[in-house]
């Protein structure tokens, strides 16, 4: 008989347990459905139609181009270097490529000459007589020693407002991972070469990019009279090297430039060596 009472005090304990557990369980609050936030969607996609229309336009109006302007950079060595920079191509739409850019320490005085095609990139050093080559896909000028994860192709798009190219080639949409920012919007990068977060105004202009935490940032200012190309480039890296560009001047060249004004003469007996990506 005492079994019986147990038994019987056990179910009654079980069935109370049960109860209490379901009244719990009904009076749980159920998790928010997740909203589509159409307001943020709508601005985000204005300003990446914006960026595409400028940089549209730019590549319409694209052709023959001269770059002059200054650079103050810190290597891995952490010293500061202060250069003049000239820079010049064709800038066919598509096809930027070959592309020349000098180095000058002082005038007259050529830090370095480097040149690039569709296969090579080649970086000569006239009062060290040696020549840095690279061939593939990554050729940047960092590659090189100066703290521009660009290659010479990328910075020509860059320099003259060929924005989409650049960063989201052959891109209708806006990408589907962005958020809102003070300034204007940011987008994940996806499937291509410059990945990571590119931030633009709200008229579409880039105003930074970032690889990762542990990789390069860049940011882009423009001059006040809102030109849609950048005036001064800042980019730097955890590791320490960093870099200052300021653009002196951007012109359109007419004719277009012969072979010979964008050949690099390397001479006799100079050294060469191969380069790896960074």
């Amino acid at each position: 008989m005492p079994n019986i009472k147990r038994l019987c005090l056990t179910a009654l304990f079980l069935l109370t347990l049960n109860a209490c557990s379901a009244r719990q369980d009904a009076t749980l609050p159920s998790a928010p459905p997740k909203t589509r936030d159409v307001a943020a969607e709508l601005k985000a996609g204005q300003i990446w139609k914006q960026f595409m229309e400028t940089s549209g336009k730019a590549a319409a109006a694209s052709g023959p181009f001269r770059i002059s302007a200054t650079m103050r950079y810190k290597g891995e060595d952490g010293t500061n270097n202060r250069v003049s920079v000239l820079f010049w191509g064709n800038g066919n739409p598509g096809s930027p490529r070959p592309l020349r850019l000098d180095l000058l320490a002082g005038i007259g005085i050529v830090a370095a000459q480097i040149r690039e095609d569709a296969k090579n990139f080649v970086a000569f050093v006239p009062n060290k007589k040696i020549s840095y080559t690279y061939d593939g896909e990554s050729r940047t000028i960092s590659s090189f020693g100066v703290p521009l994860p660009l290659s010479l192709s990328d910075l020509a798009l860059l320099l003259t407002g060929c924005y989409g190219e650049l960063f989201s080639p052959g891109a209708v949409r806006m990408p589907r991972t962005y958020a809102l920012t003070a300034r204007g919007a940011e987008y994940a990068l996806e499937k291509t070469k410059l990945g990571g977060i590119l931030e633009l105004s709200e008229t579409g202009l880039p105003l930074s990019w970032r690889e990762d935490a542990a990789g390069w940032s860049m940011d882009m200012e423009y001059a006040e009279d809102a030109q849609a190309i950048p005036e001064r480039l800042r980019v730097s890296h955890p590791r320490g090297y960093s870099a200052l560009v300021i653009i002196r001047d951007m012109e359109r060249v007419s004719p277009p430039y012969e072979s010979g004004q964008l050949a690099l003469l390397i001479p006799e007996g100079t050294e060469n060596r191969a380069i790896t990506p960074r």
